[in-house]
């Protein structure tokens, strides 16, 4: 058991130094790579739109990753459309282009409510 633990912590030893020597990341898809680019470019935005993160309160957030159809832009293999909502309302939504690495702010469409 004792030896198990020790194996642990030498291979997560070897994990982190492997991420902080800055080897290249590897992504499981498209769509992961464009949300990880909203998560790490938009950091600070992210936080100002949902200050309660670190609070105990249990509103649900979700990310919708999609490619935009009609958009007119013609690079589809790389560019994403990616949106957080919190509580079922969108509250942004940025342009992502994987191969560029670029994050841009998109206008939200507000639907009309339901009479």
């Amino acid at each position: 058991m004792r030896y198990q633990f020790i194996r642990a912590v030498i291979a997560g030893s070897f994990l982190l130094a492997t991420l902080a020597s800055g080897a290249e990341r590897v992504t499981s898809s498209a769509h992961g790579e464009a949300l990880y680019l909203v998560l790490t470019d938009q950091a600070e935005e992210l936080r100002r739109l949902d200050p309660d993160v670190d609070s105990l309160e249990t509103k649900v957030r979700s990310w919708s990753v999609t490619r935009p159809v009609d958009s007119g832009i013609l690079d589809m293999a790389n560019t994403f459309t990616v949106t957080l909502s919190i509580d079922g309302h969108p509250v942004a939504s940025w342009y992502v282009n994987t191969g560029e690495g670029t994050v841009e702010p998109r206008k939200l469409v507000v639907q009309p409510a339901s009479p």
